[in-house]
């Protein structure tokens, strides 16, 4: 992962106008549409920064069910000035999962 906060500042300029309802929360999702494009370490940062500057507490969800790369990253401090994660969430809830997720081998459109 790397440390993108200097460079999306713009995009947190953009998110902070963004009208919020009192009492509620904002969702940001980052998505890539392949492997390897950077998203990680865009949410990640992006996290750090609301965290740094906004009134309410932030939450970076990691939907990498294999990897889980953002909670790999902190552990190992990806950005400086940024403490480790706190206790991670299983969203296994300590069940066998009812899913299974693969991806397709030949490229091909999944509908």
């Amino acid at each position: 992962m790397l440390d993108l906060r200097e460079d999306l500042d713009p995009v947190w300029r953009s998110a902070a106008r963004v009208p919020s309802v009192p009492d509620q929360a904002r969702i940001l999702m980052f998505t890539a549409a392949r492997h390897g494009e950077g998203v990680t370490s865009m949410a990640a940062s992006f996290a750090c920064i609301a965290a740094c500057r906004s009134e309410k507490p932030v939450w970076l969800v990691d939907l990498d069910l294999h990897k889980n790369a953002a909670f790999n990253g902190f552990k190992t401090g990806f950005a400086r000035d940024v403490g480790r994660p706190g206790r991670a969430f299983d969203a296994s809830l300590k069940q066998t999962p009812i899913y299974r997720l693969t991806p397709h081998e030949d490229g091909a459109r999944q509908e």
